[in-house]
């Protein structure tokens, strides 16, 4: 089955800003298969398990249109899927970032 998490993040300049999305547990198998977000410029959307850095997408210029960024990413029991942005220009962001995962 296919869900979605939406995460409402503000951010600060020059400030990344994480939350936890989604962890891995023995009983379902997790995957995490895209992210959307609203392309912001000078921001940047980071994913991580636990401390490696798995996504980085730059964007440069604004857009109204969502960007779905493919992610194929199987969690192990205890591991944790961040996701964040960065803003790089110096500015106050408010963002929606929606995660949909596969659990079986």
């Amino acid at each position: 089955m296919i869900r979605s998490i939406r995460i409402a993040l503000s951010q600060t300049a020059n400030d990344e800003v994480l939350q936890t999305a989604v962890s891995g547990t023995s009983l379902k198998k997790r995957t995490i298969t895209e992210i959307w977000f609203q392309q912001i410029a000078d921001t940047v959307l980071r994913g991580y398990v636990d401390s490696d850095r798995i996504v980085d997408v730059h964007s440069e210029v604004d857009q109204a249109d969502v960007l779905p960024v493919p992610v194929d990413l199987e969690l192990a029991d205890g591991q944790e899927f961040k996701v964040g942005i960065l803003e790089e220009a110096g500015a106050a962001v408010t963002q929606d970032i929606v995660v949909f995962y596969k659990e079986e």
